[in-house]
């Protein structure tokens, strides 16, 4: 299927892949230029972790204590917090809920930081609320899961994820940023359009990749759960409208999920159709918006074309 008959509009998306389980590739103009893909780096991690889930047979899950892991490896020089980092769990991480007033551990926040103590700093910055109580959206829940998790494992967490992801599926060049001994887990990961694509299809197959299991199909359901519901000054009109979030995976409108990194980087699941959406931007951040409204446009002529079928 050409763009002619899909209306595609890609001004602004640098690369662009749509694949129907049905149909297989219907557009593709993708580079393979690593990009950072920024927070869809959080969807990898959060895959990442059912799989540590299952590999250890529940032992590590969702309700797991991050404390006890990491408590010989900290130091807490905000000691208030510690009553509250007892009782802060895995899902708590994952849901950005660990209980912070503050956004932190953006990109621009921790320039001059030394990421040697940035899990110290993380888990000294106050923490307000009770662990589950309050959505806020940062890059602190999953790099403290990402240490979380290599102190569990008791070796390097990208050895594992390459091992049981990567590997798998055949992604051979990814390159993840660490900040002190930990991988960033939040942003950092550089991937091509087409390592993107790869890993939507565990999404869009349940769990599986081309007839390999990768991780349980609860824990995929999990991922598209929607869970919290951030507050938000404005209603937005677009698809994809950041309404709920669940294990990574945003919800929007008409019940599209999508995992989504600054600038209009996106894996889109338009899971009624079978159908996942790749776009990248490898330039201007400020292209965003433009970016949004062309997968909304692309998101409407998709299922105008299903309907028309």
């Amino acid at each position: 299927m050409n763009d002619k008959l899909l209306n595609i509009e890609k001004n602004h998306i640098d690369s662009l892949i749509i694949y129907s389980k049905d149909r297989g590739i219907l557009y593709k103009e993708a580079s393979d230029n690593l990009i950072n893909i920024r927070s869809i780096a959080k969807f990898v991690t959060s895959l990442a972790c059912g799989v540590l889930i299952d590999k250890s047979n529940g032992n590590f899950n969702e309700d797991t204590l991050i404390y006890d892991i990491l408590k010989d490896k900290l130091r807490i020089s905000n000691t208030k917090n510690i009553e509250k980092l007892k009782k802060i769990r895995v899902k708590d991480c994952l849901t950005h809920t660990m209980g912070y007033r503050d956004i932190i551990l953006m990109s621009k926040d921790i320039a001059n930081i030394n990421k040697d103590n940035l899990l110290d700093y993380a888990l000294s910055y106050p923490i307000y609320f009770k662990p589950g109580q309050k959505f806020l959206y940062s890059n602190a829940g999953y790099y403290v899961l990402a240490a979380t998790m290599q102190e569990y494992l008791g070796y390097d967490l990208y050895t594992f994820i390459d091992e049981n992801i990567f590997s798998k599926l055949d992604i051979m060049k990814p390159k993840w940023d660490s900040y002190g001994k930990y991988l960033a887990g939040a942003t950092k990961l550089y991937l091509s359009a087409e390592d993107m694509f790869k890993l939507g299809k565990i999404i869009i197959n349940n769990g599986y990749y081309e007839n390999q299991k990768i991780v349980a199909s609860s824990w995929i359901e999990k991922m598209q759960a929607n869970l919290y519901r951030p507050s938000k000054d404005y209603e937005s009109t677009n698809l994809l409208s950041d309404d709920y979030y669940g294990y990574s995976l945003w919800t929007g409108k008409d019940n599209i999920k999508y995992a989504s990194g600054t600038g209009g980087q996106y894996i889109i699941f338009l899971q009624k159709l079978g159908i996942i959406i790749i776009s990248t931007n490898e330039c201007d951040v400020n292209k965003a918006y433009l970016i949004k409204n062309e997968l909304d446009g692309i998101i409407k002529n998709l299922k105008e074309e299903k309907n028309g079928l």
